[in-house]
């Protein structure tokens, strides 16, 4: 499989939604629950949000559980499925609200089988020819114009 990728550069954001924290090994099977929460939730703000749900942008925000957008390597991780919000949107009760610093990404539009393709061709292809660090968590991203199973990956890099 051939890959693309762009370098993006985002100013902060806020992300809310549901958060968990689980063993990074058995990750497939309590993130997607709370995917399936979130999904429950939205239509408590929908209203407050002024788009419809399906312009939504949405969040796959991992990190390390001791050391907030570090990646996951073993042990606990923390997962938010989560809505890109304006900034200046206070979190609903229940909800989780977290802050993604500007930063400078190498993104790579996949699909969800191909995930584990995408990371390799980042590291093996990526960052040796760009000269780039990875320096967090890569996060996900599911845009609203995607189709079923489409998912870009950024992988935040030192902002040049």
């Amino acid at each position: 499989m051939e890959f693309s990728y762009q370098r993006v550069k985002k100013d902060d954001r806020a992300i809310i939604g549901v958060q968990g924290i689980g063993d990074v090994l058995t990750s497939e099977e309590w993130v997607p629950t709370l995917w399936f929460s979130l999904e429950e939730k939205l239509p408590d703000i929908l209203e407050q949000l002024a788009i419809p749900e399906e312009s939504i942008p949405c969040w796959g925000i991992m990190s390390d559980a001791k050391e907030w957008l570090s990646p996951w390597i073993d042990g606990e991780g923390l997962y938010l499925a989560g809505i890109d919000v304006p900034l200046q949107m206070t979190c609903p009760p229940g909800w989780h609200r977290s802050i993604l610093p500007a930063m400078e990404y190498i993104v790579i539009r996949t699909t969800i089988p191909l995930v584990s393709e995408a990371v390799r061709f980042l590291f093996e292809t990526v960052v040796p020819d760009e000269g780039i660090e990875i320096i967090g968590a890569i996060q996900e991203y599911y845009g609203p114009d995607y189709l079923p199973g489409e998912i870009s990956l950024y992988a935040p890099i030192n902002m040049g």
